[in-house]
C-alpha cells in the first residue's frame, strides 16, 4: 500500500477544507495542523499562507443555543498568517489585504458564550470588565494582556526614541 507523503497528505486535506468555504480565493496553502470549523461562514481571498495549527473558527451557537446572528469571517487577499495562530469568530472579523500575522496570535470577537452587560454587573466582574468594541486589545499568548510596561510610546519622537534606545540597551 502507498503511503502519501506528509505535505501531499496535508495539501489534499486543505483543497478538501477549501470547497466547504464559503469562499477560496486562488493559489491558497496552508500548513500542517489546521483546524476548521464553520466553514461556511468563512471567506478566504486570493492568495493566502498559513503556517502550521492554523484554526479558523467561526460559531453560530454556544452550547445548544443558537446566536441572533451568522458569523462572517473575511479574510483578504495577499494575507499571510504563521504558525499557531487562532481566529475565533462568533459576529464577524474582517482581515483586510495584505496583512501579516505573526506566530501565536488570537484575534476573536467573542468569550464563551453570551452574556449581558447586567449580568456581568450582577455578578460582580464588572469592575474588571472592559468593552473594546471594534478595538484591537494585544495579549500575550499566555493569555496575559500587554499594558504600559510593554507600550513605552508618548508621542513624542525624543522621547519615544530615548525610550527605544532604552529598551534594546543603548547608552548614550
Amino acid at each position: 500500500m502507498m503511503e502519501f507523503p506528509p505535505k501531499a497528505f496535508n495539501r489534499v486535506r486543505w483543497l478538501l477544507y477549501a470547497k466547504t468555504l464559503k469562499k477560496i480565493g486562488v493559489n491558497s496553502h496552508v500548513g500542517s495542523g489546521f483546524s476548521v470549523i464553520g466553514a461556511v461562514y468563512i471567506s478566504i481571498g486570493d492568495h493566502f499562507i498559513a503556517g502550521k495549527n492554523l484554526q479558523l473558527h467561526a460559531f453560530d451557537g454556544y452550547k445548544g443555543n443558537m446566536f441572533d446572528s451568522k458569523p462572517e469571517l473575511v479574510i483578504g487577499n495577499h494575507v499571510t498568517i504563521t504558525d499557531r495562530c487562532y481566529i475565533s469568530c462568533a459576529k464577524q472579523i474582517e482581515i483586510g489585504d495584505g496583512v501579516l500575522f505573526g506566530p501565536n496570535v488570537f484575534v476573536g470577537d467573542n468569550f464563551h458564550g453570551s452574556i449581558s452587560m447586567e449580568e456581568i454587573e450582577k455578578s460582580g466582574f464588572d469592575k474588571y470588565y472592559v468593552d473594546h468594541t471594534l478595538a484591537l486589545w494585544p495579549q500575550a499568548a499566555g493569555g496575559i494582556p500587554f499594558n504600559a510596561c510593554e507600550f513605552q510610546s508618548k508621542g513624542d519622537p525624543i522621547t519615544d526614541l530615548m525610550e527605544d534606545m532604552a529598551a534594546d540597551g543603548a547608552i548614550l
